[in-house]
């Protein structure tokens, strides 16, 4: 007794020609997510809490004042909006990338302990993470962002698998 067993695999094929263009072409998923990254790294400036859920420190009583002489916004990092206008996230078929566009941003990322307000003697400024980067160089992305910047790129896969 012979037993032949035929598999019409032609709607597996066509989810794996899905996928693989999908690999190939990522762009839209990725953009999705530089979106994502781009709203969580202005959350924090709003929230005024870094990645990780630790509240900023506050502002000094002299940067206060000087805040309220010059009618600033009042809030930790906003006075101009140019920190935060600054934050761009793109995307490339490696992933997503983050930059901030001042010069000063890493003072306020990393602290800087030998600051000095308006010439004047040293006075340290804080650290006020807005990144998720620790130090220089090394990144470290809390799992609550990694689902929301991940969800685009999942949504795309479970699209192309017809899930």
């Amino acid at each position: 007794m012979a037993v032949t067993v035929t598999v019409n695999d032609e709607q597996a094929q066509q989810t794996m020609q899905r996928l693989a263009s999908l690999v190939q072409n990522p762009s839209g998923p990725l953009r999705a997510s530089a979106q994502t990254v781009r709203r969580l790294v202005q959350d924090t400036f709003r929230d005024t809490t870094d990645p990780w859920g630790k509240r900023w420190p506050r502002w000094a009583p002299a940067t206060r004042a000087a805040r309220l002489r010059r009618s600033g916004s009042g809030q930790v990092l906003l006075d101009t909006g140019k920190l935060y206008g600054s934050v761009e996230a793109t995307a490339s078929p490696d992933g997503v990338e983050v930059r901030v566009g001042t010069e000063y941003a890493s003072y306020h990322q990393f602290g800087n302990p030998q600051h000095r307000a308006w010439g004047g003697p040293v006075s340290p400024l804080p650290q006020r993470a807005f990144l998720p980067v620790r130090s220089p160089g090394v990144a470290d992305v809390p799992a609550s962002w990694w689902l929301e910047i991940l969800l685009p790129v999942e949504a795309a896969i479970a699209k192309a698998a017809g899930a």
